[in-house]
């Protein structure tokens, strides 16, 4: 059924060792064990032992018929030195042929044209020429199948570009073979696995082996299956997108771009990108057939049995989610400022990300009244949103991770900055806010003509005035801000730089929660409470658990009931009971202020006093020690160290 399911139906096995025969390794070997330097060298004490034994008695055949032991032999020379002997492949193609049943099994000693092979096992190392990953982009895959590529391999770490994966550790190995097939483009086409040459001498383990391996890839396959839906069904989008924009009158697409350009102030080029992507998605969204598809593949994803792996800690998943929710190439692309946009900010010599909440339609720069000979912005001020180093909780906090970097956006505080100074940051592709003085401005893919000649007539007035301040640091004036500005001789600049621009949805989740702090409606305090919540802590006197005694925890404070303190105390010794309990109380009344008292009409029966540290210390003067830890208490009594009162000896007498 394993294999059923995966469609195989032709094997091939791709080793430079496919013709070395049993015979010639047991003859190596027999020369091998006869080096008395070279055994001693390689092989563990209890091993040789063993071999001394064999050859005194020349007992070999028994040698050859002790498996386990000719396997640590054969993988000790391997590891000291795989020259020194070439390890027998027949016993891999045996099982193999034995496991794939029905299946055509193929042989080669050198790489060739795989294409017509469903499942490639290979050796990791031919020769020490090449290793199989290398050689990966080399099979002449096709497409349209899927193929399962077993690598066999004595090393149980790889190394791929520099770095070393650990083979043993399953999501390294993994990891690996992602990168590698990412790598050679074959990430659609192939799924890699991984067997321990170790693994493939005794039949039984080796047929555990690969029944595990091949569980993997259909795991694997049922992902891969999704994702080439997904696939298809974005290109079908994605298709049929252009062929609607194709169908377009050239003209009424000319004057739907002046339209857009003149009222949105957006560019041709902008606008036609998010007009395209708008049409793929929902044309993506009208083919059902392809989502329940997705849909039923994914249901069996759910059903693996594997272990679960934490998502949120997954480094590529991390990844995946930045790329998701911030667009880091609005530098590259020059793009205006906008709604969304996250800039570092250096506050108090602290690096501060800041994201702009300004709306879109007081950013964007266009002819506002119809009269206006120039284009501009409806707010010359931008208010950006800071983050907080600290976690916190609350209606103004919002938590978002973005890759490994975890932000608390805190809608309390708040930077104002002029956009004409943010505006600064798309003059160049690192997103630094300066001024170069000997700039010559050239119109941008993603400017708008409105933006071009707005651009303009902001920088060459800046420059002139920039221009007329000393070298060194300077605090700017400018549309009521007060700014740190540097200058040298080549340019003006501010501690800003635009980093990314957040998703949207995200940035208007932080705008309503700023919209919300900003517009709350002053209320008098409600000088009433709901129902005070005591909650009944586990009580000790003398060290012996006691239920008479009440102790109960409320707003991160024990407060001891007096009345069950009483009977407790009565209960305890009926006969110097009451002389103490005079005592402790008049030692209450004249000690402790009334504020260490909790009342409340809802345990009128109860008169509760706080235990918090002036209260204990109180007590600890009649003798009375209390402990607390976490919800247990502890209270008991030390006539000894009671100073000699009344109080104390009272009770001592019983």
């Amino acid at each position: 059924m394993l294999i059923e399911g995966l469609e195989v139906n032709s094997v091939i096995i791709l080793d430079d060792e496919v013709n070395v025969k049993y015979e010639e390794v047991y003859t190596i070997l027999e020369q091998l064990i006869y080096k008395e330097d070279f055994i001693e060298t390689i092989l563990e004490s209890e091993t040789r032992d063993i071999i001394d034994s064999f050859r005194d008695t020349g007992e070999l055949n028994d040698f050859f018929d002790d498996q386990v032991l000719r396997n640590n032999i054969t993988n000790a020379i391997k590891r000291y030195n795989p020259e020194l002997i070439r390890s027998s492949i027949s016993h891999i193609i045996n099982y193999t042929e034995e496991f794939f049943n029905e299946c055509s099994l193929n042989l080669a000693e050198e790489w060739c044209n795989c294409s017509d092979f469903n499942v490639i096992i290979m050796d990791y190392d031919f020769g020490g020429k090449y290793s199989g990953l290398e050689k990966l982009e080399e099979l002449s895959l096709q497409n349209d199948k899927t193929y399962y590529i077993i690598m066999l391999s004595s090393h149980s770490t790889v190394q791929f570009q520099d770095k070393t994966y650990d083979m043993l550790d399953p999501e390294k190995k993994q990891a690996l073979f992602r990168k590698c097939a990412n790598h050679y483009n074959i990430q659609l086409m192939a799924l890699l696995n991984y067997i321990n040459k170790d693994d493939v001498y005794d039949k039984d383990v080796f047929i555990k082996e690969i029944t595990r391996v091949f569980r993997e890839l259909k795991s694997g396959k049922i992902m891969l299956d999704a994702i080439k839906t997904i696939k298809q069904l974005l290109n079908e989008g994605t298709n049929e997108a252009i062929n609607q924009l194709l169908l377009s009158n050239t003209k009424t697409m000319k004057a739907l771009f002046v339209d857009k350009v003149e009222v949105e102030g957006v560019s041709e080029t902008t606008y036609l990108v998010d007009f395209s992507l708008a049409l793929a998605k929902n044309i993506v969204y009208r083919n059902v057939e392809a989502m329940e598809e997705i849909h039923n593949q994914l249901q069996q994803v759910q059903g693996w049995p594997c272990e679960v792996w934490d998502y949120e800690t997954d480094q590529h998943m991390r990844d995946l989610r930045r790329i998701q929710l911030l667009d880091e190439s609005v530098n590259e692309r020059y793009e205006p400022i906008m709604f969304g946009d996250v800039f570092e900010l250096d506050i108090d010599g602290k690096i501060t990300k800041a994201v702009l909440l300004s709306q879109v339609c007081d950013l964007v720069t266009r002819k506002l009244k119809k009269k206006d000979e120039f284009p501009n912005r409806n707010d010359s001020i931008g208010t950006l949103v800071l983050q907080n180093f600290i976690s916190g909780e609350g209606n103004n906090y919002h938590k978002m991770r973005l890759g490994n970097e975890e932000i608390f956006w805190d809608v309390r505080k708040r930077e104002i900055i002029p956009t004409d100074i943010l505006d600064l940051c798309s003059l160049n592709d690192l997103g630094k806010a300066s001024v170069p003085f000997d700039i010559k401005l050239e119109r941008k893919f993603s400017w708008g003509r409105q933006y071009y000649t707005y651009i303009q007539r902001l920088i060459q007035p800046m420059i002139k005035d920039f221009t007329e301040y000393s070298n060194g640091r300077h605090y700017l004036r400018y549309k009521g801000s007060t700014l740190k500005m540097y200058k040298n001789s080549e340019k003006a600049y501010f501690s800003i730089r635009r980093v990314g621009r957040l998703d949207k949805e995200v940035t208007n989740h932080i705008l309503n929660l700023y919209i919300n702090i900003q517009t709350r409606v002053p209320l008098l305090l409600d000088p009433s409470k709901d129902l005070i919540d005591l909650k009944d802590m586990e009580v000790s006197f003398n060290g012996q658990p006691n239920d008479d005694l009440k102790v109960y925890y409320y707003e991160k404070n024990a407060y001891l009931d007096l009345k069950a303190f009483k009977e407790g105390i009565l209960k305890v010794n009926k006969e110097s009971g009451p002389l103490f309990y005079k005592g402790f109380r008049e030692a209450l009344e004249s000690e402790v202020p009334p504020e260490y008292y909790l009342l409340n009409d809802h345990f009128e029966e109860k008169r509760l006093l706080s235990l918090s540290p002036p209260v204990n210390s109180v007590l600890s003067k009649i003798g009375v020690k209390v402990k607390i830890r976490e919800m247990k208490v502890n209270i008991s009594f030390q006539p000894e160290q009671a100073g000699g009162d009344k109080v104390a000896i009272g009770i001592s007498q019983s």
